[in-house]
């Protein structure tokens, strides 16, 4: 019984609802269908309701939108589905309706929305999203469809953490709402681009009360198309027209590039209300206009890591610099670390401490403000002031510390921006260059600095050579001669041991300074021969050379060294024997190495020979004659002959000073010749 009566009652349902809507579509261009707990929407729904326009089946429990739902309503205009409960939008849910110009879901619980959500609705002009769950929203829900004539995008009150610039990634929307939601960066997951201003000027998106604490030139500048114009923020804020009134807006340094843009342009005085954004922190900057009521000096941010305890560490942009706030901190040294900053100036304060020294710290390069009033200083090193100095408008503040003596570096700094008042300044001829510098001072600088100078106080602008009896002449001549004899000694020193073999040649011909004979053989008495000319004979131009000029430096000047060549002083009879006799009986050894003399078998024999007779090292010279015999003597056999030997070179400036070096100390005496042997040795000169 109790069956029948609940399948009667289902049925007087579904017949009233039947009658409602076959009476509410006939003849009507609206459908209506609010407050009657329908759970789900399917086309009999709207069965003979193609013709209708306006539908509104707000105020039900319908929790999904099947694909199939309005498949039947071809004409329809505007549909109003809020206060819901529509979790879920299948794809295609709305694909039918190219009619449709007004989409309103709003006060459901839906937490994104179908990539096809916007297809096939060329005449869509308003949707309302607002007041629903949604997170997140991919940028080809806009992107994908030509949406002309959207003007209205109503995202308010969902659950939305990043900025995406759904607004202007196809046609622009005119308004995208996305006030009331927890929107606290921006983002650009789909990579896009603007191009033209032009395009944008009618877009705008509504960011009021959402959760953006702090700014950051690249929340718009990841949006720039850097083959599109110059980088500025102002071009990026006039063509997104982002409305950030109403946030938690921390007003800091990174705000700066932004106020400083807009501060300096027209948009300034373009009467737009988002000009009136205000800041929420800190408290010295809270309730002000951002670009109205704050210079940009006061933007700042505070810096906390390696920031010294107790001090204030802060960047300042409009300065461009780091400031160091440490005084009165009882610090007993300078902080040797600070915090980074991507600024290249250093302020510091570090007055009223208890700091004794300044270390070399790796920061002090970057200092060009370092003000140390009121502490125990003794010493003030000289690398401080010659760093520190490195900047035109250094400032340095040492008063009232124990100082005595000031670097002379510190006169690279302005007077007017070196304090050094109250200090125990000695008075010495070493600061006398004080005295120009505070007088080059302009008029407004207070140039009372004094020292002491045999229990008296004097002004230091006054002081001369006569008050501190400084009779330096003497001094100054003899520092002068010092220095010279120093300068000469060290370019001994240095070119002695870059080039040790030099020096000693040099100083034997300036001074005469020959070390002892290192050879045995110099000993021997009946030595004939100071050095045996070996060469190849049938190279005119290297015979050409010995003849002229190795004879003529060495035999023809003094002190005269007696050579021989087989061509002018070998003896008649087997000529091995005549050139072995030679060779033996020369303290010395030439070989003069030119393109073809290996070729020579007589040649190869000698050098064999002179290898093999050689007592000690350095008997052998060695002399390059020409670029063949030069390149031929860095290659094997050759290069393993030359290791470790006297090698010369024709083109030597110091060649015959090196060779006499080399030769025996006491050239041999030059004998009596029999006549026989004389007319002999001519007719050898003549044939050669």
């Amino acid at each position: 019984m109790c069956a029948l009566r609940k399948f009667l009652c289902a049925a007087l349902v579904l017949a009233r609802a039947w009658s409602t809507v076959k009476s509410t579509c006939i003849n009507s261009t609206t459908f209506t269908q609010t407050h009657s707990d329908i759970t789900k929407i399917t086309s009999n729904l709207f069965w003979n309701c193609s013709h209708v326009m306006f539908v509104y089946v707000s105020n039900n429990i319908i929790p999904e939108l099947s694909n199939d739902s309005f498949d039947s309503l071809w004409s329809m205009r505007i549909l109003h589905l809020s206060y819901n409960n529509i979790s879920f939008i299948q794809e295609g849910t709305f694909s039918g309706l190219r009619q449709l110009t007004h989409l309103n879901i709003s006060h459901n619980s839906l937490k994104t929305l179908p990539l096809n959500f916007f297809d096939n609705k060329p005449a869509l002009a308003h949707v309302d999203l607002s007041r629903n769950r949604i997170t997140r929203i991919s940028l080809s829900v806009f992107k994908k469809y030509e949406l002309s004539n959207l003007s209205v995008v109503d995202l308010s009150h969902n659950l939305l953490t990043a900025f995406e610039p759904w607004a202007f990634v196809n046609s622009p929307i005119p308004l995208v709402n996305l006030s009331f939601n927890n929107i606290s960066t921006f983002t650009n997951t789909g990579n896009w681009s603007y191009t033209k201003r032009v395009i944008y000027d009618s877009a705008m998106t509504d960011l009021r009360w959402n959760q953006i604490t702090t700014w950051h030139d690249w929340y718009l500048m990841q949006y720039k198309d850097t083959t599109a114009g110059p980088e500025s923020i102002e071009a990026v804020l006039l063509e997104l027209l982002t409305d950030i009134r109403e946030n938690p807006l921390h007003c800091d340094c990174n705000m700066y590039n932004l106020v400083k843009t807009i501060s300096n342009s027209f948009y300034k005085y373009s009467n737009n209300p988002y000009m009136n954004a205000e800041c929420a922190s800190p408290p010295e900057l809270k309730g002000k206009r951002i670009f109205f009521d704050i210079p940009v000096r006061n933007l700042v941010c505070n810096l906390t890591d390696n920031c010294p305890a107790g001090c204030l560490c802060q960047d300042h942009p409009a300065l461009r610099q780091m400031i160091v706030y440490c005084n009165g901190k009882n610090l007993t040294e300078v902080p040797k670390v600070l915090p980074d900053t991507e600024f290249p100036e250093y302020v510091l304060y570090l007055g009223n401490n208890y700091i004794t020294r300044i270390d070399n710290v790796s920061y002090l390069s970057k200092v060009v403000s370092l003000s140390l009033p009121n502490n125990f200083l003794t010493d003030l090193p000289d690398f401080v002031m010659q760093t520190v100095a490195g900047d035109d408008n250094a400032f340095v503040n040492f008063s009232n510390n124990q100082l005595q003596q000031i670097p002379e570096s510190t006169q690279n700094i302005k007077y007017q921006n070196a304090h050094f008042y109250g200090n125990n300044l000695e008075c010495s001829c070493d600061m006398l260059w004080m005295v120009d510098w505070i007088k080059l001072a302009p008029g407004y600088a207070n140039k009372d600095l004094y020292c002491t100078f045999d229990g008296k106080t004097h002004k230091i602008i006054e002081l001369d050579e006569d008050v501190l009896n400084c009779s330096n002449v003497g001094n100054i001549i003899l520092i002068v001669v010092l220095s010279v004899v120093f300068v000469i000694v060290i370019a001994l020193i240095i070119t002695a041991k870059r080039c040790p073999y030099e020096t000693k040649v040099l100083l034997f011909k300036v001074l005469g300074i020959h070390p002892s004979d290192k050879y045995k053989l110099d000993e021997i008495p009946d030595m004939p021969y100071d050095m045996c000319v070996s060469f190849d004979e049938n190279d005119d131009y290297a015979r050409q050379w010995v003849m002229k000029k190795l004879f003529k430096n060495l035999e023809g000047k003094k002190p005269f060294f007696r050579l021989c060549t087989f061509a002018r002083d070998g003896k008649a009879g087997a000529e091995a024997e005549s050139r072995l006799n030679l060779l033996e009986r020369s303290r010395r050894v030439l070989v003069v190495l030119s393109s073809k003399y290996e070729k020579n078998q007589w040649n190869d024999y000698e050098l064999c020979q002179t290898e093999r007779l050689e007592p000690n090292e350095g008997r052998v010279i060695f002399i390059i004659y020409d670029k063949i015999s030069e390149k031929r003597s860095k290659t094997e056999p050759l290069a393993t002959r030359l290791k470790e030997r006297k090698v010369f070179s024709v083109h030597d400036r110091l060649l015959w000073s090196k060779l006499r070096y080399e030769l025996p100390k006491r050239p041999c005496k030059i004998p009596d010749k029999d006549p026989a042997d004389t007319d002999a040795g001519e007719e050898q000169i003549n044939m050669y």
